[in-house]
């Protein structure tokens, strides 16, 4: 018996040798033993000690905080800023967030299209009100609108940050500012760590810019017409001064001093538009007196520019102006072919009035004996025996018979 008990306690000492050179794992309830490959952890007596199974619990979820911006209105390719305000509209997305004064921060730059330099900064903070959310998908959305126009825009300002900006295009780009962090959102705030960022910062997946971008006109064109000798005799120097961006044609049209049927004709037509910043002339001879009228005519692709007068010219020396003038109008109004068809007809009644006062006048009185032609006396055949004198030609023959020959063979007369 005490060989029995010597042996199972030799096989339990063998047991516990083999598991601590295994390094296996192992608990005792009732001896509080430990197992010396954890870390020493406090068990209070008659407790058990277990070691964890199973993956770490989860983290509690983080609400990252997004924001977006939509620009909705397309402007057009030119904005004239003189013909009022020209509203655009854009539309805020905010998740995560309340969408209040003071977590949202708004604001617009006006940038050069072509060399991206910010011209204007222009805020936006009075557009974000405690009641402007609006809820959506679980999001906020602000839908508001900022305007464009002389009030809101410094021209003075912008061309000295940006020279070009009066021939490039301008971007209207949206800014916005989204603190998560400011105001709780569902109850819930939102989880800062190392690696969330609970801001969307400037510039990050929240500007939008308006395309194509729109070329701004500061101000309205003006026109004037410069008159005055030339160093000829009754001609006149025609130049123009005007203001204006994206300036075209410069039309110069000058009309004649009178109308012919309520129509003007045109005597000079010339575009005085500059040249490489130089002023173009056009020169116009003139040596009528007269008034005559004009129009100015400034094109550009935003609107057409109009302005007239007349110009006074005084005839004040005598000149020879070689030229034919011809004046198509007709009699009563009439246009020249029917004026020439009622002369023909006036010509042809006068003719024939005249042929019968002629034939009339040259008929022989009533009762009268028309004289013949070889006849010395009107009325009296010549005596027999004496000479015979032609009347045509003074030819005399000594007898009637002759004569009468003569008379049907040399002026066939019977």
């Amino acid at each position: 018996m005490r060989s029995a008990k010597v042996l199972v306690l030799t096989a339990i000492v063998v047991c516990l040798l083999t598991a601590q050179l295994l390094g296996a794992p192992w608990t005792h309830p009732a001896s509080g033993l430990q197992d010396r490959s954890a870390p020493a952890v406090a068990v209070p007596n008659g407790a058990a000690h277990e070691r964890p199974a199973g993956p770490a619990p989860a983290a509690p979820p983080r609400n990252i905080t997004t924001a977006n911006v939509t620009v909705t209105t397309a402007l057009s390719s030119y904005t004239v800023l003189a013909y009022g305000p020209v509203p655009v509209q854009f539309q805020l997305t905010v998740a995560n967030a309340t969408i209040t004064p003071q977590n949202v921060t708004l604001w617009v730059d006006v940038t050069d299209a072509v060399t991206s330099k910010v011209c204007e900064n222009l805020s936006l903070e009075s557009l974000v009100t405690n009641d402007s959310n609006v809820s959506q998908n679980a999001s906020r959305v602000l839908v508001t609108s900022f305007e464009i126009g002389n009030d809101t825009i410094n021209a003075t300002a912008m061309e000295a940050a940006c020279p070009t900006i009066t021939s490039d295009a301008a971007n209207f780009v949206v800014g916005a500012k989204v603190d998560g962090n400011v105001k709780p959102f569902n109850g819930q705030n939102v989880t800062t760590t190392s690696d969330v960022s609970p801001f969307i910062s400037h510039g990050t997946n929240i500007t939008i810019s308006t395309t194509p971008g729109s070329r701004l006109i500061f101000g309205l064109p003006t026109e004037t017409l410069n008159f005055g000798p030339a160093a000829a005799l009754q001609t006149y120097n025609m130049s123009a001064t005007y203001t204006g961006q994206y300036v075209g044609r410069v039309a110069l049209t000058v009309y004649s001093a009178s109308e012919v049927r309520g129509t003007r004709s045109v005597l000079l037509s010339a575009n005085l538009a500059q040249v490489n910043g130089k002023p173009a002339y056009a020169l116009w001879y003139e040596p009528r007196g007269g008034v005559y009228p004009y129009t100015l005519q400034l094109f550009t692709p935003y609107d057409v520019l109009t302005t007239s007068g007349v110009l006074a010219v005084t005839n004040t020396s005598s000149v020879y102006y070689n030229t034919t003038n011809y004046d198509p109008q007709g009699i009563g109004g009439l246009s020249p072919a029917a004026s020439a068809a009622m002369l023909l007809v006036v010509g042809l009644v006068v003719g024939f009035l005249v042929m019968f006062a002629v034939s009339r006048w040259m008929r022989p009185p009533s009762g009268e004996a028309a004289p013949k032609q070889w006849s010395g006396t009107s009325g009296t055949p010549p005596a027999a025996g004496g000479a015979q004198t032609c009347t045509f030609c003074g030819r005399s023959f000594p007898t009637p018979e002759e004569l009468a020959a003569h008379a049907k063979s040399e002026h066939g007369v019977e």
